[in-house]
C-alpha cells in the first residue's frame, strides 16, 4: 500500500522517449512510462520497476544527484542510483511467491537481453574488487569514479533515467 499512494500522488506521463520508465521532480514528482516497453513485461516486473522508480524519490536519488553532476558523468550518476536500489526490490508473498523483482537478466518480446543494473551484474564488472552491499548512491558513485574506466557500459542497461 504505501509504494501504491507514492505511485497515486505522482503526475503520470506517458512516452517512447524514455526506456522503460524515469521518475522526474519538477514543481511535483512526474512518473514517465513507455507504455510499449512497460506493458509487455511480466507483472512482477511491472511491480519492480514502480518500485525501483519509488525508491528514487524515498532516497532523494534526485537532489542528491545534482549534487554531485556538477562536474561527473550524469550515467556514473544513474548507475551508482540504480545499484543503491535494485537489491532491495525483491518481495516475497507469505505463500513465498515473487511479487516484485529486478531480475539479473530478462528478455523482451522483441527478443532484446536486457541486463539491468543488480549486485550481481554490477559485481561481474569488476572481479577483482570488494564492492560494499546495501550501500548508498554516494558509495557507489565513488566507486565508479575510480573504476569507471574499467567496465563495459554497454554490458548494463539502466531501466530509466533519473535526472
Amino acid at each position: 500500500p504505501y509504494y501504491g499512494q507514492l505511485i497515486v500522488g505522482m503526475d503520470k506521463q506517458f512516452s517512447d522517449e524514455i526506456p522503460i520508465a524515469a521518475v522526474k521532480v519538477t514543481s511535483r514528482v512526474v512518473l514517465m512510462i513507455n507504455p510499449k516497453m512497460f506493458n509487455v513485461l511480466p507483472l512482477h516486473l511491472q511491480v519492480g520497476i514502480l518500485i525501483h522508480e519509488c525508491m528514487h524519490i524515498i532516497h532523494d536519488h534526485i537532489s542528491r544527484g545534482i549534487q554531485l553532476k556538477d562536474s561527473h558523468n550524469h550515467q556514473i550518476i544513474n548507475i551508482a542510483a540504480d545499484r543503491a536500489i535494485n537489491e532491495k526490490i525483491s518481495l516475497l508473498t507469505k505463500n513465498n511467491k515473487v511479487i516484485s523483482d529486478i531480475p539479473d537478466e530478462f528478455i523482451l518480446p522483441n527478443g532484446e537481453s536486457i541486463k539491468p543494473i543488480t549486485k550481481k551484474n554490477f559485481a561481474d564488472q569488476f572481479p577483482q574488487k570488494q564492492i560494499n552491499d546495501n550501500d548508498t548512491l554516494e558509495y557507489y558513485y565513488s566507486f565508479l569514479k575510480q573504476n569507471y574506466e574499467k567496465m563495459d557500459i554497454p554490458c548494463l542497461d539502466t531501466l530509466d533515467d533519473h535526472s
